[in-house]
């Protein structure tokens, strides 16, 4: 099977889904894997793309994604909030 070949039916299978993840920053990653794999692209996140700049949101949408809630109460503490969804074919949130 080509690349080509299991991109189309990775697309297919989100095709008019909605998918939820939640979690910390590791769940946030394999968000940014999948949102990015779901946008044409067929390379996963290199490191320094996975890491949030937190003084700059809107530099850390690689997909045209949407960040609508953003709040941090301090690093590695658990009042820390974010929302992010990503929409073409299929709805993808990470909270």
């Amino acid at each position: 099977m080509t690349d080509d070949t299991f991109l189309q039916q990775l697309r297919d299978i989100f095709k008019g889904k909605r998918v939820l993840i939640m979690g910390d920053s590791i769940s946030r990653g394999l968000y940014k894997d999948i949102c990015f794999v779901l946008n044409n692209n067929s390379r996963l996140l290199h490191p320094n793309e996975l890491t949030f700049n937190r003084h700059n949101i809107h530099s850390n949408t690689l997909f045209g994604e949407k960040i609508d809630l953003f709040n941090i109460n301090r690093t590695n503490s658990t009042l820390n909030k974010e929302r992010r969804i990503f929409q073409y074919n299929f709805h993808i949130n990470y909270i």
